[in-house]
């Protein structure tokens, strides 16, 4: 049996409009009372655990992969709080003392900003036991990156015969309405963002986000861009045909070109950031489930696990023990590739993002 505390994401997405109506959703969603963290008793194992995550196709892979494995291995019953990482995080925040879930996976720079706030356990190989084999670029005292992707542009493969040449497409009137940014409250920013400034900079910095707000700025009063919040939404928008531009994973479009979808992806000549999550475990979590949710995150990396991932969704291990097929190799990037993208400032990016949620919002808002 599995449960749901927050609502799957679906295929919807909002207008510049939507957006203004909606501003009171997400505090809305943040009142939901309660959660199924509990379970167990005394000395021995927990008889449930909850785990925080995205909905959707994702949270369907985590369960076929991982969770699912490690349910019927234990009889630990898994439940779920799904939704956005923002909103996942204010919850954390607002709950921090009895934590409403026992695991959580977060973008790397929300894993950041929570190791700077004292929020999550100290993890080891005798708790994680893959954590000391995992790379130093991939992991914290406190938090493990499980999977990492480019930052990149994407395109619809009916309107474009060849790639489009850089982010200025963005500002091209031919695609007016057919662009998409991330529905801020939903979607940080910050991608978008240092995007908009490699471009301005001509690579030289991923860091002038005053001029990528300028640019920000005029593709929100001048293209009408859709805003979409969950990456399910924006994969709907290209498989219904609704955009012809957008700034997604490299990973995510190549899983859904495969699935038909008209959508390829390019990485703009300005440079391309790393975009990487994973795991962590709320502080003031019992100390009963401590073993037992160290299990469950050492579940996804084993051999099958990873595989599942690379296969279904084209997401990379960081387990430099799995070995993929040739087939599948082709179709992920490998950790040398990371030396050809660029990893953010993780602390700066968590320290910034909440501003940078409301200037955007402020900016679409008028």
């Amino acid at each position: 049996m599995t449960t749901n505390v927050m609502p799957r994401e679906d295929n919807q997405w909002l207008s510049r409009r939507g957006i203004v109506k909606s501003s009171g959703a997400l505090a809305a969603t943040l009142s939901l009372a309660g959660c199924l963290g509990g379970g167990g008793s005394g000395d021995g194992a927990p008889d449930s655990l909850t785990f925080a995550t995205w909905g959707g196709t994702w949270q369907d892979v985590c369960q076929k992969a991982a969770l699912d494995p490690f349910a019927e291995e234990t009889g630990i019953e898994i439940n779920y709080m799904v939704g956005s990482e923002s909103e996942r995080f204010q919850r954390l925040v607002a709950q921090e003392d009895n934590p409403p879930f026992d695991a959580a996976q977060y973008p790397t720079e929300y894993l950041a900003r929570g190791e700077n706030e004292d929020m999550f356990y100290s993890l080891d190989s005798e708790l994680i036991p893959v954590y000391d084999k995992v790379p130093d670029t991939f992991k914290s005292d406190s938090w493990l990156v499980h999977h990492f992707t480019a930052s990149a542009l994407v395109y619809n493969t009916n309107t474009f015969d060849s790639p489009p040449e850089d982010m200025g497409v963005y500002l091209d009137t031919d695609y007016k309405g057919r662009v998409a940014l991330g529905e801020p409250t939903q979607r940080s920013p910050a991608f978008d963002l240092m995007a908009f400034s490699l471009y301005l900079t001509d690579g030289e910095s991923y860091k002038e986000i005053d001029e990528a707000f300028e640019m920000y700025k005029e593709v929100v009063d001048t293209m009408d861009p859709k805003f979409p919040g969950a990456t399910e939404q924006y994969g709907k928008l290209f498989a219904n045909d609704e955009i012809d531009i957008g700034r997604i994973w490299a990973a995510r479009s190549a899983s859904w070109a495969a699935d038909g979808t008209a959508i390829d992806y390019v990485l703009p000549p300005n440079g391309s950031m790393t975009y990487s999550a994973g795991h962590a475990i709320p502080k003031n979590i019992s100390e009963n489930k401590l073993s037992a949710v160290g299990d469950l995150i050492q579940a996804f990396y084993t051999s099958d696990a990873s595989k599942t991932f690379a296969n279904d969704m084209n997401y990379p291990t960081v387990n430099p023990d799995v070995e993929y097929s040739e087939e599948v190799q082709s179709n992920v990037p490998t950790m040398d590739d990371i030396d050809n993208l660029l990893m953010p400032d993780f602390e700066w990016v968590g320290s910034n993002r909440d501003d940078w949620t409301t200037r955007a919002n402020e900016i679409i808002q008028g």
